[in-house]
């Protein structure tokens, strides 16, 4: 006899990777809306930095740093709402008692690359940023990349998904195995 029991924390996992998809969307959309808002001429007052220049208003940063941002976003909320997304089928195959099956497994490694890039689009806007700014100050005759900001948390938890699902692929072939025989 088959145990059809779920267990409550898959199911709350599940419901909650649901909610966090849709969640991010909004929160994404809103922040484009907002992007592209101040890209074309919006107001917005109060300590704006990028790189080494400090604003007081938006308007008076320059419409390459303006769309540098926007691309910038977009390229880090992508990955984001993907991650969400595979997430949330990922939940749902294992909410359906599909552990060991090759497509669950692909969003675990879909979701470790993914994690990767917005790794790399952080790198990328560090320097981005580090460019524009001396671009924008003409005094400055060489350039100097920092990435103070740039944790090696997101490419360790990559790795770490990447080996896992690598791991279970191998359980999914067994698993094919044994059901192969007899």
């Amino acid at each position: 006899m088959k145990n059809n029991h779920i267990p409550r924390s898959i199911k709350l996992l599940n419901t909650l990777s649901k909610v966090s998809f849709w969640f991010t969307v909004g929160v994404s959309i809103i922040i484009l809306f907002v992007i592209i808002y101040l890209l074309f001429g919006g107001n917005l007052e109060g300590d704006i930095k990028f790189g080494d220049n400090n604003y007081k208003n938006f308007n008076e940063v320059s419409f390459l740093s303006k769309l540098w941002l926007l691309i910038i976003t977009a390229l880090a909320i992508t990955p984001v709402i993907l991650i969400t997304h595979f997430f949330s089928k990922f939940m749902n195959l294992v909410y359906n008692g599909k552990y060991f099956e090759i497509e669950t497994i692909k969003f675990l490694k879909w979701i470790s690359y993914l994690l990767l890039s917005i790794f790399l689009v952080g790198i990328f806007s560090e320097f981005l940023i580090t460019i524009d700014s001396s671009f924008n100050d003409s005094l400055s005759s060489n350039l100097n990349f920092q990435a103070d900001n740039i944790s090696l948390s997101l490419p360790i938890f990559a790795l770490i998904l990447w080996v896992l699902s690598h791991i279970f692929s191998q359980g999914a072939k067994m698993k094919k195995l044994n059901d192969l025989t007899i």
